[in-house]
């Protein structure tokens, strides 16, 4: 082999300037270039030979009994296996382009899932208040973001006993209406509440259906469809699904949820627009200290499944679509404030009215005397800035079904 001189740019008219008649100070500084070249190869040099050396050493043969030593040792119960001196072939260099290919694909493949996946979040995120909840504001027409837990909330003091045998078949129409600075009203959704008994188990079938338009800045008509099976006995939750067509640039959007006593488990999908088959999976976990759970679906008839009076109060969560943590809960609680007559599209009503508290504001809701039903939601949190916002009763009707 060649051997390999190793030459510092410079180096030859450094010494030349150094044996020159300059300035001691200057002499030393060349001196100093000068020895960091000598260092410099001798490291090179030592590098090399240890990689010679290294390539000569002798590599001893498979031990006979490896094989059985491994089955003994995990038959004892050891999982970990550490390296042993087992002679490899060295591979191929034809291969090495091959790996390096499958990597950069896979390595791709990853980065785009988790670039699409880290899109839709934004997208997500950035689709406003209303996102979770469109439709759904009986309890919430001003609806705040739904939040993981905050520790510096204390339990429920009140945790409200739902009494699922109290609850009757019903269908019911609401409208979401908004009254302007100038008094100007205008009905930007309508939707359905339909409440019978499940097909099979002892449950409460809850089927909600909304249409109208989006309040999260895009003014999309959307519509969304929610089922959810509760408990027949307490209205714990079993199963949810909610359907919204369109959601920002996707055709639909699906969430499908499953409870128990560990929390939510499912998964999010998504259709049409640039989706290309992109979900996100549900996992989220339920703390007892803000129980009861409660789908904002149910809401219109919730309070018939408790006993008002003058003093009552009580506590529980709404769950959101709970695909990120900070859109898993939030927690709310109400307390009658006193009774009023009130007049909406369905009729004329004696009402309990109530208050309800939620991120620390409070919402003006009345629910019918009779038998619970809620009548009307107002949020007039923004009057002076904004106008009234609310949910009002349009028609009800019992049903046997």
């Amino acid at each position: 082999m060649t051997p390999i001189t190793f030459f510092h740019p410079g180096a030859r008219s450094l010494q030349r300037f150094a044996d020159s008649e300059s300035p001691p100070s200057e002499q030393s500084r060349i001196a100093s270039h000068l020895a960091d070249c000598v260092s410099c190869r001798a490291k090179v040099s030592f590098a090399r030979d240890i990689a010679a050396k290294a390539r000569n050493l002798p590599t001893p043969d498979t031990p006979a009994d490896l094989i059985s030593r491994v089955i003994a040792e995990r038959g004892g119960g050891q999982r970990a296996i550490l390296p042993a001196t087992i002679r490899t072939e060295r591979p191929r260099r034809v291969a090495i382009p091959l790996v390096a290919a499958a990597a950069v694909i896979v390595i791709t493949g990853i980065g785009f899932a988790y670039f699409r996946g880290t899109q839709l979040e934004k997208r997500e995120a950035s689709s406003g208040d209303q996102r979770a909840f469109f439709g759904s504001m009986i309890f919430l027409p001003n609806v705040a973001s739904a939040a993981e837990a905050p520790s510096r909330i204390e339990a429920f003091k009140h945790p409200v006993e739902f009494d699922g045998r109290k609850l009757q078949p019903v269908d019911l129409e609401y409208e979401r209406y908004s009254t302007n600075l100038s008094g100007s009203r205008t009905i930007a959704a309508r939707g359905v509440l339909h409440v019978s008994r499940a097909s099979s188990g002892d449950a409460w079938k809850v089927e909600r259906d909304w249409t109208g338009m989006s309040e999260d800045g895009t003014n999309q008509i959307r519509h969304e469809v929610e089922t959810a099976l509760l408990s027949a006995r307490d209205l714990k939750l079993i199963s949810r699904e909610i359907h919204v067509t369109p959601f920002l640039k996707y055709s639909r959007i699906n969430v499908d949820q499953r409870f128990s006593n560990a929390g939510i488990a499912g998964r999010m999908t998504t259709e049409g627009g640039d989706s290309r088959g992109v979900g996100r999976p549900i996992d989220q976990l339920l703390s007892e200290k803000y129980a009861p759970y409660i789908t904002e679906a149910i809401a219109p008839v919730l309070m018939r499944t408790v006993s008002l009076g003058p003093d009552w109060s009580g506590s529980f969560s709404i769950v959101g679509w709970a695909v990120r943590k900070e859109d898993v809960m939030f927690p709310l609680t109400l307390r009658v404030i006193g009774s009023e007559r009130v007049t909406v599209p369905a009729g004329t009503f004696d009402c309990w009215k109530m208050s309800i508290t939620v991120q620390g504001r409070d919402i003006a809701y009345w629910a019918r005397k009779s038998d619970g039903v809620g009548v009307l939601t107002r949020d007039d949190s923004r009057r002076t800035t904004e106008g009234i916002r609310g949910i009002a009763l349009a028609s009800d009707k019992p049903t046997t079904k």
